[in-house]
């Protein structure tokens, strides 16, 4: 855009833009509301470690170390539940 000789553009506001107030955002983003949603914390906390322990059996030993390691990431977060005490 030109500018007009002798024509005087004013700036709505009265400092640097990085100084207007911006509208705030959500501390939520999609994927935490989503989370929030579906799993719920105690979900997360028995379906992490089955996973991690399901996938390292299945390459130790296919599908049926796959089961065997879902079966002791479960026993193992049930134990850590038990042994830890009330929160």
């Amino acid at each position: 855009m030109a500018e007009v000789p002798g024509r005087r553009t004013t700036v709505r506001g009265t400092g640097w833009p990085w100084e207007e107030p911006v509208a705030r955002t959500s501390v939520r983003t999609a994927v935490d509301a989503l989370l929030s949603r579906v799993w719920s914390l105690a979900a997360l906390t028995m379906v992490v470690p089955a996973g991690g322990y399901a996938w390292l059996g299945f390459f130790a030993a296919g599908v049926s170390g796959a089961l065997v390691g879902a079966v002791v990431g479960l026993l193992h977060v049930v134990a850590d539940l038990a042994v830890s005490g009330r929160h």
